[in-house]
C-alpha cells in the first residue's frame, strides 16, 4: 500500500529536515511526500531534494500578513496536498514533529489485514527536546493514546497520529481563520461522520512541545505577524 504524507512547512529550516528525515527512514518503501510549504527563511526545493526521495512533490507559496489574518494557511495547505495525494493511505505532519520509523509499515498492514477499516491512529509521544529523539518506552503520561475505538476525535487525537484511507472525494479542511484552533479536529470530525477511528498499536509520531507551536501562538498568526525563524 502506498502511503502520501503531506508535510506542511512554514520556516522551520532545522526541524523539518527532523521531519523529512523520518519520512525518509521508513521500513515502508513505498511512500509519497507532499510538502506544502511557505518559507521565507530558506529554500525548501534544495532542503527537499537533498534527502533523494523516490516520490515527492512540493509547493511553495509567499502568502502575505494579511492573507494569514484571513485564512487558515494550515488547513489550505492540507486540502492542496490531499488534492496531489496518490497514495493508498493519507497522513499528516507538521514540520517540528516527526514519525517513528515503523509508522508506515505498520498502519499498511494493519489496513491490509482490516479492508473495512477507513481511519486509525497510533501512539503520539510528546517531548520538550530539540533533538530528535525516539523513545521506545516513553512514559505513559506522555503518550496520548486511546485503546479503544474514537467515534468522535475532536480535541482528541492530533493530526499527527492519525492515518486513514484516500478518500475520492476528499473530505477538507475548514479553511476560516476562526478554526486556526483546532482544525484537524474539525477535518477529523468530518471523517467521523463517515467511519471510525480504529486504534493501531504502534508509536506513530513525536510531537515537539514548545512555545512556538502552532496552539501557543494563535494570536501572533491572527494579527498577521507570524513570521521569522519558528524553532
Amino acid at each position: 500500500m502506498k502511503v502520501s504524507c503531506i508535510l506542511t512547512s512554514f520556516n522551520r529550516p532545522v526541524w523539518i529536515q527532523d521531519s523529512l528525515r523520518s519520512i525518509r527512514n521508513q521500513t515502508h518503501a513505498d511512500v509519497q511526500v507532499i510538502v506544502i510549504d511557505e518559507s521565507e527563511t530558506f529554500d525548501i526545493h534544495k532542503t527537499v531534494e537533498s534527502f533523494h526521495f523516490q516520490d515527492a512533490v512540493v509547493r511553495h507559496f509567499d502568502v502575505k500578513p494579511e492573507e494569514r489574518r484571513l485564512a487558515n494557511r494550515l488547513s489550505i495547505n492540507c486540502n492542496l496536498g490531499l488534492s496531489l495525494a496518490t497514495g493508498d493511505l493519507i497522513c499528516f505532519l507538521a514540520d517540528d514533529d516527526y514519525f517513528y520509523p515503523s509508522w508506515f509499515e505498520t498502519a499498511a498492514r494493519y489496513f491490509w489485514r482490516n479492508p473495512t477499516v477507513q481511519a486509525g491512529f497510533g501512539r503520539l509521544v510528546y517531548s520538550d527536546s530539540p533533538r530528535m529523539l525516539l523513545p521506545e518506552h516513553p512514559d505513559a503520561k506522555s503518550v496520548r493514546w486511546y485503546p479503544d475505538v474514537v467515534k468522535d476525535p475532536f480535541n482528541r487525537l492530533d493530526h499527527n497520529q492519525v492515518i486513514h484511507r484516500r478518500f475520492d472525494p476528499p473530505f477538507r479542511w475548514p479553511e476560516g481563520a476562526h478554526t486556526v484552533g483546532g482544525p484537524d479536529g474539525h477535518y477529523f470530525r468530518e471523517v467521523a461522520d463517515r467511519c471510525a477511528f480504529h486504534p493501531i498499536d504502534a508509536l506513530a509520531c513525536v510531537k515537539r512541545l514548545h512555545r512556538k507551536g502552532l496552539m501557543e501562538s494563535q494570536s501572533i498568526y491572527l494579527g498577521g505577524s507570524m513570521e521569522g525563524l519558528r524553532e
